[in-house]
């Protein structure tokens, strides 16, 4: 009897470390998964959130150029160009249109201004950044160098691409020079990076376009050329 007594003991003894064990096992695999799951969840609300920012940036871009187009001054006098556009060259990021824009806005506090302003966008690569930005040059002292001086700001982060199509009544071209009148219309293209978390493979780009309508009327020439 004191045999048999110890055999059972010691048989339960043993069933119940293989549950225990067996407990431990499944406990460890649903942590795991439990993590995993966590760490999927997090990493797609990541991403998701970081869609969102690039889309802002993006959106933010091309509705600070078009409101410039909207605002372009539209009583073409003389020779003077109030919109000059120009696609970029090698090494650049994108293109540069330079515009003459009516803006109440500022640019400094101190001292007389007009509500004329030259108006440039163009992309920059900025220190420290590893994507260009887009970047918007106001300048309300009129003179015959356009790109030059003003206030450049950062407009929006992580624009990879800015290209602009002009529309001259017959077919769209790539470029506006030496034209004084400006186009009939202009078509804003702007990329940007919308996700760049994995390394296995290229940046997800989105892209997001618009064309503005611009009608113009031309002054007489002050300066008595036809």
């Amino acid at each position: 009897m004191i045999q048999t007594t110890r055999i059972q003991k010691s048989t339960r003894t043993a069933f119940t470390l293989v549950e225990l064990l067996l407990a431990i096992t499944i406990s460890g695999l649903l942590v795991v998964s439990a993590v995993s799951a966590v760490r999927s969840l997090t990493s797609a609300r990541e991403s998701v959130d970081r869609r969102g920012q690039r889309l802002c940036q993006a959106r933010q871009a091309i509705e600070c150029v078009t409101s410039a187009l909207r605002n372009i001054r539209r009583d073409v006098q003389g020779d003077d160009p109030v919109l000059v556009g120009r696609p970029g060259d090698r090494g650049e990021p994108g293109d540069r249109i330079d515009l003459l824009v009516i803006d109440q806005r500022r640019c400094r506090p101190e001292g007389p201004e007009s509500d004329q302003q030259e108006t440039s966008f163009s992309l920059a690569t900025l220190p420290g950044r590893e994507y260009p930005a887009l970047l918007c040059r106001r300048d309300h002292a009129l003179d015959d160098e356009p790109e030059d001086g003003g206030l450049a700001t950062v407009v929006a982060e992580g624009i990879i691409d800015l290209s602009f199509e002009y529309y001259d009544g017959d077919q769209w071209q790539r470029e506006w020079v030496e034209q004084p009148a400006p186009p009939r219309a202009v078509r804003v293209t702007v990329a940007a990076v919308a996700d760049d978390s994995r390394l296995d493979r290229k940046p997800d780009v989105l892209t997001l376009s618009t064309v503005v309508a611009i009608g113009a009327t031309r002054q007489p020439n002050p300066r008595g050329n036809p």
